[in-house]
């Protein structure tokens, strides 16, 4: 029998995993995956024990469950989720998830411990509407059927915090410009002035200048007279 156990070699997990044939294998390899299966643990993947096919085990608000081929269709509706992965040791993550998860898969069995074994109870509805955490555990596992981790997510964002924080950027922002233009205007405005008070000081300049010239002109004809009248030219 061979011994399974969770692994943790990131390359290898981001396989993606086949199909199961539900006519002949999934019993020995869902044995496998509950073998491994931690009494703690909300979710373990078939992938993680090395076992490259689409079976899950969830831990849900209304029992444990065993997945084979499930597929899931998420909601449009989005939150945050902070999640850890048996497979990355010591990581964790706040990424986004749906809020609402329908999953529907080809084989649903209800599971239960009974001391070291399991009790296994077919069920025929192979439809679950899941909701918040029950929603986020399904996800996170078929993450891992798609070869996805939690690390390959982004991590979570939170829209209307980032459209406030840009608003309030955007204010600071047009804040500073009005009052560049502001400055620039008062400095447009004084330059104006300055060049002003410069022309009326250089007209006033041209005026005592034209006024000197006149009175010194005027100043040597009346030496010129006085001169003359001393001699008896007049």
């Amino acid at each position: 029998m061979t011994d399974y156990k969770i692994i943790t070699d990131v390359e290898a997990l981001k396989q993606k995993s086949e199909p199961i044939d539900t006519n002949t294998d999934y019993p020995e390899d869902m044995d496998a995956v509950l073998s491994c299966f931690p009494p703690t643990a909300l979710g373990l993947a078939a992938p993680q024990i090395g076992i490259f096919k689409r079976l899950i085990v969830v831990r849900l608000s209304h029992g444990t469950f065993v997945l084979v081929n499930p597929e899931i269709k998420n909601s449009d509706s989005k939150c945050p989720s902070v999640e850890s992965c048996l497979s990355l040791p010591n990581i964790k993550r706040r990424i986004t998830r749906s809020l609402n998860t329908e999953v529907q898969s080809d084989v649903v069995i209800k599971v239960s411990a009974n001391g070291p074994y399991w009790m296994y109870e077919d069920i025929r509805e192979k439809t679950m509407s899941l909701f918040s955490q029950d929603a986020f555990v399904v996800q996170h596992e078929y993450d891992h059927l798609e070869g996805i981790l939690i690390t390959d997510h982004p991590p979570y964002e939170n829209k209307k915090a980032t459209d406030k924080k840009l608003k309030r950027t955007q204010k600071i922002a047009n804040a500073r410009l009005v009052k560049a233009n502001k400055n620039t205007h008062n400095t447009s405005t004084n330059s104006k002035k300055i060049s002003c008070k410069q022309a009326a000081k250089l007209k006033q300049l041209k005026k005592d200048d034209k006024r000197e010239r006149k009175a010194s002109k005027k100043r040597v004809e009346i030496q010129e007279r006085y001169r003359a009248m001393r001699e008896g030219s007049i």
